[in-house]
């Protein structure tokens, strides 16, 4: 066949306001499934949009397409927690600073890094991602085991 004699594509003959009421509709569906409004996930709608466009075959599998999607993600959608409002802030350099001369008691270090130790225990290893780098004492070790290291190569 050539190119004549084929039907006009599915897609030219999609009007604009069909494609926008789509958006809109992919839009509503991400804003209610984290509470958001519709315009803060507009363009994620429209990058879904053409993405589904492109790879469409015809009209009917864009619809089918769009639906599916919306419906799995309805079904496996799971919110990511809020912050606890509870939980401290984490410490500024200030408050990590290293200890003074001398060997402190479990008191001390309690009162000196009770808000960090807690700040980790909630947070996990990303707690220790966040604070390693700002802790004098490991990053100064950290520096002299690259030292070390190059020494020896």
């Amino acid at each position: 066949k050539t190119m004549s004699d084929q039907p006009p594509s599915w897609k030219k003959s999609l009007t604009q306001s069909t494609r926008s009421a789509k958006i809109r509709e992919i839009a509503s569906t991400l804003a209610s499934l984290d509470g958001s409004n519709e315009a803060a996930k507009m363009v994620l709608a429209m990058n879904f949009e053409a993405i589904v466009h492109d790879k469409a075959k015809n009209f009917d599998d864009y619809v089918k397409r769009i639906s599916k999607r919306m419906t799995k993600m309805k079904a496996t959608y799971k919110p990511t927690p809020a912050p606890d409002p509870a939980a401290p802030d984490p410490p500024t350099a200030a408050e990590i600073a290293p200890a003074p001369d001398g060997d402190p008691t479990e008191r001390d270090i309690l009162a000196r890094h009770g808000d960090t130790l807690r700040y980790i225990a909630r947070r996990g290893a990303k707690a220790v991602r966040i604070l390693g780098g700002k802790l004098p004492d490991v990053a100064a070790r950290k520096a002299s085991a690259e030292q070390h290291a190059e020494r020896l190569r």
